[in-house]
């Protein structure tokens, strides 16, 4: 069950409840569900290939934005000499400068 207070306090009422619906049911070893995750070798292995992609599409993402970075300033680099000349021929800088291609 749910509930936005600590669950471990709810134990004994949830006892009670489950007792008066079913007198033969049998209500042992309760847990959260967080104990139970913690306690339980196969869910915690279930959590492990989660955790390996998140930390492969990190490890992308920064390869990306380093590849993405470099091939920028390549090309920045490349066209350096470019823009001086153009400058020292009186180039205007404009308002509307965007990509042209």
């Amino acid at each position: 069950m749910r509930s936005a207070t600590d669950p471990t306090g709810l134990i004994a009422a949830a006892r009670q409840v489950i007792h008066e619906l079913d007198r033969d049911a049998p209500v042992d070893n309760v847990m959260t569900m967080e104990n139970l995750i913690d306690a339980s070798p196969t869910l915690v292995w279930r959590r492990a290939p989660s955790l390996l992609v998140t930390a492969m599409a990190m490890v992308a993402l920064l390869l990306a934005s380093v590849g993405i970075t470099g091939v920028m300033s390549s090309a920045v680099g490349q066209r350096t000499q470019e823009i001086g000349i153009r400058m020292a021929l009186g180039a205007q800088v404009r308002e509307d400068a965007g990509p042209n291609y």
